[in-house]
C-alpha cells in the first residue's frame, strides 16, 4: 500500500514538472502561455534562413531582403496570440526597413531576385546609415522580447537570439577590422 501511494505521488509529481509545462521540442503546447516549441523551432529556424539567404545579397540589396523575411515571418504568427509580444517586435522590425528603403532607395538600381523575392536597392552611400538604424531596431525589438519574457520561458529569449544573431553580422560589418577579411564571410 505505501508503494502504491509513493508511486501515485511520484507519477503526481512528474505530471506536473514545469519541464512538462514549458514544452518540448515535439510542440507539446505550454498549458499555461499558448507558447510551444514547435511554433518557436519554425519562427527561429524561418529567421535565420532568411538572414542566410539575404546575406547572399549584394549589401545595397539586404534591407528590402530582411524586411521581406520579417514581414513573412510576421505572417506565420499573425492569429497566435501567445506569440503577441514578438509579432509586434517584428512587425516594428519591418516597418523600419520600409522606411529605410523608402527613403534610400536607389531608384536607378535594377532590382535584385532572389529565390521567389524581388528586392529593391537603397544607394550605395546610405548603406552605413541604414545599417546602424537597422541595428538600433534589432536592439529596441530583443530588449523588447526579453523585457516580456516573464512567464514565456525561453521561447522570446530563443527569437530575440535569433534577431541577435543578424544584429552581430551587423556591427561586424560595421567594424573595420572586417574590411580585411574576404568578402565570402561578412559581405
Amino acid at each position: 500500500m505505501i508503494l502504491r501511494i509513493i508511486s501515485i505521488a511520484l507519477c503526481m509529481n512528474f505530471a506536473a514538472s514545469p519541464v512538462l509545462m514549458a514544452g518540448n521540442d515535439y510542440g507539446v503546447s505550454s498549458t499555461k502561455t499558448g507558447l510551444n516549441n514547435a511554433t518557436t523551432n519554425k519562427l527561429v529556424r524561418f529567421l535565420e534562413r532568411g538572414i542566410k539567404r539575404c546575406r547572399s545579397l549584394d549589401s545595397v540589396y539586404r534591407y528590402d531582403c530582411y524586411r521581406h523575411n520579417y514581414n513573412a515571418a510576421a505572417g506565420q504568427l499573425d492569429g497566435n496570440a501567445a506569440y503577441a509580444v514578438p509579432l509586434a517586435a517584428i512587425r516594428d522590425l519591418e516597418r523600419v526597413l520600409q522606411q529605410v528603403v523608402a527613403r534610400n532607395g536607389d531608384p536607378n538600381a535594377p532590382t535584385a531576385r532572389k529565390g521567389r523575392g524581388v528586392f529593391r536597392a537603397v544607394k550605395p552611400a546610405s548603406t552605413a546609415k541604414a545599417k546602424e538604424v537597422f541595428r538600433q531596431a534589432l536592439d529596441q525589438a530583443a530588449t523588447k522580447l526579453l523585457r516580456s519574457s516573464e512567464g514565456a520561458g525561453t521561447h522570446y529569449a530563443r527569437i530575440a537570439q535569433a534577431l541577435d544573431s543578424n544584429k552581430i553580422l551587423l556591427r561586424a560589418m560595421l567594424h573595420p577590422f572586417t574590411r580585411m577579411l574576404p568578402t565570402y564571410i561578412f559581405g
